[in-house]
């Protein structure tokens, strides 16, 4: 195993962006690797960082927790230590959606006229 610099948790969301309460919450949730078994602290390597950032980049273009939890549970063991190749895979599966969404909402913009003019037509009928 390569020698990674472990991190504590605080230092993980601090590096992140995020606030110590909102890392608690993605670990809550699962997404994130727990506390010890004593509910101590336990040292994190660069990879729960990596989850970190990844949930945050994430959620600002509109993912929901929930959707996140989905998307990690393949990646994550059941002791919260990352899967090799998880976050690529991650990534993609996240750069999917986003390429699925814009696609959706190409179609909808190119229905709004439509929709408008089907509205206003009913409208006109009262």
């Amino acid at each position: 195993m390569s020698i990674l610099r472990l991190l504590l948790f605080r230092e993980v969301a601090r590096r992140a962006g995020v606030s110590p309460d909102i890392a608690r919450i993605y670990e809550a949730l699962g997404l994130t690797p727990p506390l010890d078994a004593n509910g101590n602290p336990r040292p994190l390597d660069a990879a729960a960082l990596d989850i970190v950032k990844l949930i945050e980049l994430a959620r600002q273009q509109g993912f929901t927790l929930t959707e996140l939890k989905e998307l990690l549970a393949n990646h994550i063991s059941s002791d919260g230590i990352l899967r090799p190749g998880a976050l690529d895979s991650i990534r993609d599966q996240i750069q999917k959606t986003i390429k699925n969404t814009r696609h959706q909402v190409q179609q909808i913009t190119k229905g709004s006229p439509s929709l408008a003019e089907l509205l206003s037509g009913l409208k006109n009928r009262k």
